[in-house]
């Protein structure tokens, strides 16, 4: 691949990240992925995860003498002042965070992982376990010392791969089989890992998963800015400037989560989002000629932002 083509696949990854970062957007996603979370709002959501949330980040061992998420990098002291700190050392995570459960409940540690095509050459579940077991060997020293092994964290990791023929769930958990009564050794819940193979071209279903949707929204690669901001707004998802910046500059680098090698407009599937988005334009043309404002709706045409909020005002999407 071209170097230019690498270089526009990272920006998008970054945009990907930072707009799955966003709480409110985390909180919309947690309620439908998790089922501890499923009996709460996304606003109540909102108010459990821990602002501290961290894009494309590393944990480092308990031996680094770390705190908080113990994702600073330190040099070990053994090292010279003058030599570089071995980062090749530990995983990096896409996103990172801390849910607190009500009522008093433990955190749990979560971390999201967006994969942008089919993996090639290696099975993901080891690699998911592998992220569980950074989650788990990072806490040492820091939420739990010496043998007080009740205050370990329990430890989510959730994978969203796209460039998936259909959409499917699937999820791991550390479950008991027990002759004996239950729970006598602890509670089987500290582990768990949910994967989600996401075909991103994939158009709506009745009885589908509501995850999916919200998917497209975030990631489509043959829908309008417009509708996948609209898309966001039903999850209950506001769109701030920030979100819809993500948004519009996700589609301006024309990738998908997964590698296309060309601009979104010139997507093969894109023809059925160009229609939508031609009889709107149309439709806010007639109604902007009559208010007198042929000028502004020219201006408007090279500005998605701006088109979308020209929509909201004159009732051609809802509000």
């Amino acid at each position: 691949m071209r170097q230019p083509d690498r270089h526009r696949q990272a920006l998008y990854d970054d945009h990907a990240k930072r707009l799955l970062g966003y709480r409110r957007v985390l909180a919309a996603f947690l309620k439908l992925v998790l089922p501890e979370l499923k009996p709460y709002s996304a606003g109540q959501i909102v108010t459990m995860i821990d602002p501290d949330i961290r894009i494309s980040t590393k944990i480092l061992h308990p031996d680094l003498k770390i705190r908080g998420l113990n994702t600073e990098y330190r040099e070990k002291l053994r090292h010279r002042q003058d030599q570089p700190a071995d980062e090749s050392k530990g995983i990096r995570f896409d996103i990172l965070f801390r849910v607190q459960l009500p009522a008093g409940a433990r955190e749990i540690l979560i971390n999201i992982e967006i994969q942008k095509d089919k993996l090639k050459n290696y099975e993901l579940l080891p690699r998911a376990v592998s992220c569980l077991g950074e989650l788990i060997a990072s806490q040492t020293d820091r939420e739990y010392v010496a043998q007080d092994y009740d205050r370990l964290m329990p430890v989510c990791s959730i994978w969203i791969v796209a460039g998936q023929d259909r959409n499917t769930i699937t999820a791991y958990n550390l479950t008991e089989k027990t002759t004996g009564e239950p729970d006598m050794w602890g509670k089987a819940e500290l582990v768990q890992a949910v994967i989600l193979g996401f075909n991103e071209e994939s158009k709506p279903e009745p009885g589908e998963e509501p995850v999916w949707n919200l998917l497209r929204g975030l990631f489509s690669t043959t829908m309008s800015v417009v509708d996948r901001l609209g898309i966001l707004e039903d999850y209950g998802i506001p769109t701030v400037q920030d979100v819809e910046e993500e948004v519009l500059d996700m589609c301006n680098l024309g990738q998908g989560v997964y590698e296309k090698g060309k601009r979104a407009g010139e997507l093969q599937g894109i023809q059925q989002g160009q229609t939508e988005s031609e009889q709107r334009i149309s439709q806010l043309k007639q109604m902007m000629v009559k208010a007198d404002r042929t000028e502004e709706f020219l201006a408007a045409l090279d500005n998605p932002q701006v088109l979308y909020r020209l929509y909201r005002e004159f009732g051609i999407i809802a509000n």
